[in-house]
């Protein structure tokens, strides 16, 4: 009722002050000078601190052939919500354009619950929006229609104790081996599985607890980690800027690593008659756009 509606009210209110007087935003200077001036803004993961994105900033910053300003909102108690997304966007571009930023080529990327919040702020607003990136995060199954207007790369780790391989197995069937747009999946829509990656590694320094409780030991060094996740998404961002087959050539190569190591997975769910592929059969005669269920209950 009208109370309802009130309460919502003020606590959008409360939420876009609290974020605007306490914010302490990061906007990350070019290290160098590239092309043109891009600006990447990420989203951080519940309870991660901008600065812990510091080190990933940097190694995507020396990576890519264009001058890269990034800026990192923070949001109140350090965890995004849908209803003060915008606003941190927002506010971090004005920031970065104050300190000399030219540019309206503009890339979002969100970690963890960044991404997830992301995915839904992107879809509502897709104007001047380059491309998103996915970092241990993932594009909702509704999304599997080719119908998301943006550009979204989809990266998550083998280690990865919060955001499951598995689930990354399942976009990479949907989006990858039975995509509705075959000629422009790879291009625009990679996904990409990271061997040894875990959640944090997409952050640095301490986690907070349910990362530290729930994440598992990576097998390969943070620096190491922050190397390939700079290496993809500066060739994503050359691609969608500038259609560079050099960097193409690469992410096709990635993919096809990927479609290696997930095909395993994806056999052992099929086994399984797994709903996460396609819908149950129920009454429906069997067909390849439905699931009968395990093959050898049926023998």
């Amino acid at each position: 009722g009208s109370t309802g509606r009130m309460m919502l009210a003020l606590l959008f209110v409360i939420l876009t002050f609290a974020n605007v007087f306490a914010a302490d935003d990061i906007v990350l200077q070019p290290l160098k000078k590239g092309k043109s001036d891009v600006a990447l803004v990420l989203i951080q993961g519940a309870f991660i601190k901008p600065s812990q994105y510091v080190p990933l900033m940097n190694a995507i910053q020396k990576a890519s052939e264009y001058t890269v300003w990034v800026g990192i909102p923070e949001y109140t108690l350090n965890v995004v919500e849908p209803l003060i997304i915008k606003g941190g966007i927002e506010r971090v571009l004005k920031e970065m354009s104050d300190v000399g930023m030219k540019s309206d080529q503009v890339f979002l990327a969100g970690h963890s619950l960044g991404g997830v919040v992301l995915e839904n702020y992107v879809q509502s607003y897709p104007d001047n929006i380059k491309g998103q990136i996915l970092m241990g995060s993932f594009l909702s199954r509704a999304n599997y229609n080719g119908s998301y207007p943006v550009p979204t790369l989809t990266i998550g780790g083998e280690k990865d104790g919060l955001c499951h391989v598995t689930r990354i197995m399942v976009s990479f069937y949907h989006q990858i081996l039975h995509t509705k747009t075959p000629d422009t999946a790879i291009k625009d829509f990679p996904v990409i599985v990271i061997p040894g990656l875990s959640h944090m590694q997409f952050a640095s320094g301490n986690p907070p607890l349910l990362v530290k409780d729930r994440d598992l030991k990576p097998e390969i060094s943070y620096d190491d980690a922050h190397t390939a996740l700079a290496n993809i998404t500066k060739a994503f961002i050359s691609i969608q800027l500038a259609g560079s087959k050099t960097d193409l050539q690469f992410i096709d190569k990635v993919v096809n690593e990927t479609k290696t190591f997930v095909q395993p997975l994806i056999k052992a769910y099929e086994m399984e008659g797994s709903t996460h592929f396609n819908p149950p059969c129920n009454n429906n005669p069997p067909g390849p756009t439905c699931t009968t269920g395990c093959p050898w209950s049926e023998e």
